[in-house]
């Protein structure tokens, strides 16, 4: 599921409103695509990718808050679902809390700069 383009708000809480008629048509797996929010630094295109994860620990704003989340999940556990999110930690922002405390987690040149932050 992409929450960002689901619904017209993009929200978690719009996307809540859609889970009866999916139960409806069988759907019991929700694969939520990343919840993160998207890193600024050397973007691509205005929105970003949802792999280019700026904190991991945090929910992506535009979303909606956690406790949106937290309802999200409870609402379809309630219908039967299981929920994924894709949480791919190898696709890193160029501005990810990572890039500050963890730097030998990335690939470097022979300079020590790192290459590609994912």
């Amino acid at each position: 599921m992409n929450i960002r383009q689901y619904t017209p708000e993009g929200t978690f809480k719009a996307f809540q409103q859609q889970l009866p008629r999916l139960s409806e048509m069988g759907v019991d797996i929700l694969w939520i695509m990343p919840i993160n929010p998207i890193g600024v630094k050397n973007r691509k295109g205005t929105l970003g990718s949802y792999y280019s994860i700026s904190d991991y620990t945090k929910i992506n704003p535009e979303f909606g808050t956690e406790a949106d989340f937290k309802i999200l999940v409870s609402e379809a556990q309630k219908l039967g679902m299981h929920v994924i999110i894709d949480w791919v930690a190898n696709h890193t922002s160029w501005d990810n809390v990572w890039m500050k405390n963890h730097t030998d987690w990335y690939t470097k040149d022979s300079l020590g700069n790192i290459t590609i932050p994912g």
